[in-house]
């Protein structure tokens, strides 16, 4: 188990540990506010820049916390570059295998594509290109 203490209220509690490569947005379970977690670090979310700030307040409040966690544990998941960000969706997407399998199966989806969805598209879909590309355009 891991203990985390939440930045915004100090309540403490303990979870299973996630994968290593996982990086947890939540609620605090006391106090509501918006904590993430990597690698046993806890970092507190500003609810309030998140909903209403400028663009440039919700980049740099992000980049606040992804250089926390550059700094304090290292290295990002293998989709982030050496910098923490990024660094080519070409290039990523290239690495990615989104070639669905073609069979004759029913709808339903493989363990392998439900993590893939979440470890891949789940963190990109946000992703202007990205998602024009998959989905098309918005009108």
């Amino acid at each position: 188990m891991v203990t985390i203490t939440c930045p915004h209220c100090g309540a403490t509690g303990s979870i299973s540990p996630p994968p290593k490569e996982y990086i947890i947005i939540a609620p605090c379970p006391q106090c509501g506010e918006g904590v993430v977690l990597y690698q046993g670090e806890v970092v507190a979310v500003n609810r309030e820049i998140l909903k209403n700030g400028t663009r440039e307040q919700k980049v740099q409040h992000v980049a606040e916390i992804i250089t926390t966690f550059i700094e304090s544990v290292g290295p990002l998941p293998p989709i982030f570059g050496e910098e923490g960000t990024i660094s080519n969706l070409t290039d990523f997407e290239e690495k990615a295998e989104f070639e669905p399998p073609l069979d004759d199966r029913s709808g339903s989806f493989t363990k392998e594509e439900v993590r893939d969805f979440i470890n891949i598209d789940l963190k990109l879909i946000d992703n202007k290109e990205y998602f024009e590309q998959h989905f098309g355009k918005l009108e």
